[in-house]
């Protein structure tokens, strides 16, 4: 099991079966369910519409084998207050502290040496991410969007 968990989680990569996201909240819900949770975080939510800057890098390791390439928002504050509110609605799976990033890829830590390249100096970037009700695959990953409030340029996430 841990070793199909490693090889599953070595494919993490954003593109065609993995869009952009910053995860709210990751939970389980019943497909029936899915409609009201919505609603009730639209209800709950007013602006779903958010502004984040990116400055930082976050490159680690839970295990000291795979390795987490992301970008850190700036405005961790707004997305801090954004759980709190989706949390009675979407009970998150994971119950220890919330942590904002946008994971860009992971990797073999003894496959590719990338900490020389990462420069947080060639940050400083923002886009408009719209609040999103998606699917999520085993490893986190945003494969699929079934509700949002408008047009999207990136996602925030509460994910299934």
């Amino acid at each position: 099991m841990i070793n199909c968990r490693r090889e599953c989680l070595a494919g993490y990569c954003l593109g065609i079966n993995s869009l952009p996201h910053i995860t709210v909240s990751q939970f389980y819900s019943e497909p029936t369910d899915i409609e009201s949770v919505w609603q009730k975080i639209c209800e709950k939510v007013e602006n779903k519409t958010l502004y984040f800057t990116f400055n930082k890098w976050s490159n680690i390791s839970f295990d000291g084998k795979i390795n987490w390439l992301s970008i850190i928002p700036n405005e961790t504050l707004e997305l801090h207050a954004l759980f709190e509110k989706i949390k009675p609605i979407a009970s998150p799976i994971r119950q220890d502290k919330y942590d904002p990033h946008l994971t860009l890829f992971n990797y073999i830590k003894d496959a590719l040496k990338i900490e020389s390249v990462i420069d947080s100096n060639d940050l400083g970037f923002g886009d408009e991410f719209e609040l999103v009700l998606g699917e999520s695959d085993e490893i986190g990953q945003l494969v699929s969007v079934i509700y949002n409030s408008g047009h999207m340029t990136s996602q925030v996430s509460a994910s299934l």
